[in-house]
């Protein structure tokens, strides 16, 4: 499916994000961040966001990683938690992610917390089982190469924005083929196609 900017909120997200692995990748200034901005007021569950670039501040409480377990201890109503931190405390914060659901974990710059070459135990653990908990995780980045295989091969759809570069698209054509992959280099900014898994 085509989206442009205007009409992503209309876009149907139940199904997508239930139980779901969603990764967003575009090149920078192609729309991503907008695009999950637009979707954070339909998500009905509570939602994490790590945050390394501060873009998220004013859908929930900035907290540094340590807060966020006296969080969850006093409010177990659904609610926005936003982990500006980086990598500091990232493990602690993914465990205690683990433990909180139903929710939605967003991964703003998805490639500093699993990178081609490094995946840490705990995102392992709830993309692995995360379905059974009811955690969907939407993973933002610019290329499809910059992420873990294991998540990418695990992932339940994509949302693409452009992307020119050879081997990004290389990859994009892996998951859902030449034709796609050609749509896709040539879309403009602020529009996306979607693709289940």
């Amino acid at each position: 499916m085509l989206y442009s900017e205007p009409e992503a909120p209309k876009q149907p997200l139940g199904p997508m994000l239930r139980n779901s692995i969603i990764l967003v990748t575009g090149r920078k200034g192609s729309g991503k961040s907008t695009w999950v901005r637009g979707i954070i007021p339909r998500i009905r569950t509570s939602v994490v966001i790590l945050d390394p670039l501060s873009e998220y501040g004013s859908f929930g409480t900035i907290m540094p990683a340590a807060a966020f377990e006296d969080r969850l201890e006093c409010d177990d109503s659904p609610h926005t938690a936003i982990i500006q931190d980086g990598q500091d405390g990232l493990e602690a914060v993914l465990d205690l992610a683990y433990t909180l659901t139903p929710h939605t974990l967003i991964i703003e710059e998805a490639h500093r917390f699993c990178s081609p070459y490094y995946l840490s135990e705990s995102l392992s653990r709830i993309v692995r089982e995360g379905r059974h908990r009811r955690i969907s995780i939407v993973l933002v980045t610019q290329g499809v190469g910059d992420i873990h295989s294991r998540i990418v091969s695990q992932c339940d759809g994509m949302v693409c924005f452009v992307q020119r570069g050879p081997s990004d698209l290389r990859k994009i054509e892996g998951l859902v083929g030449r034709e796609n992959a050609d749509k896709v280099s040539h879309l403009p900014c602020y529009e996306c196609l979607t693709f289940r898994f």
